[in-house]
């Protein structure tokens, strides 16, 4: 994840976890992740169900909890003075 003025960039980026074999193999196959989820668990549109992340954490993260620490960690730079200081 990027933000960005023209003074500051912030960058950060979400947890991630190796994905089974496989859901890799229908992946290099050419399926998304989102129809390997459903074939798998039989949860259609997974990606606003909390995503494979959801799944296979069972409920304790979700797509939209590692994304929002990704984002929080980005905006560091433009909540702390020291990273706007000549070095």
């Amino acid at each position: 994840m990027v933000i960005e003025n023209p003074h500051l960039r912030g960058e950060s980026r979400s947890a991630s976890l190796v994905l089974p074999e496989s859901i890799l193999q229908g992946i290099k196959e050419g399926r998304e992740l989102g129809d390997e989820m459903a074939r798998l668990t039989g949860i259609q549109d997974i990606k606003h169900q909390g995503g494979a992340i959801g799944v296979f954490t069972g409920g304790k993260l979700t797509r939209t909890s590692v994304y929002y620490q990704a984002l929080l960690l980005a905006l560091v730079p433009f909540h702390n003075p020291i990273y706007s200081q000549p070095s």
